[in-house]
């Protein structure tokens, strides 16, 4: 066997490993899932993930930083008390 086969093949399986966190992280990061207290932490850690990539093309950078700030915000209103309720 050619060793830089083996060595294309290595090379092949990190790139495909990478891109199967990427997706993970990105579908993380965008999910339809309500935010809540409970879970704004890990899409926010998920977005973050998403956006060390060098493969993410700046204009995506872009959404996910906007996704995360949105994450935030909805995080900030679900622990502010209701005033109704005081």
């Amino acid at each position: 066997m050619n060793p830089r086969n083996e060595q294309l093949s290595g090379e092949e399986s990190k790139g495909e490993a990478s891109l199967v966190q990427l997706l993970s992280s990105w579908q993380a990061c965008f999910t339809q899932e309500k935010v809540t207290k409970r879970n704004a932490e890990t899409i926010v850690a998920a977005c973050d993930h998403a956006a060390t990539f060098s493969i993410v093309h700046p204009t995506e950078r872009k959404r996910i930083a906007y996704r995360r700030a949105k994450v935030l915000q909805a995080a900030d209103e679900a622990r502010a008390p209701d005033p109704e309720k005081q």
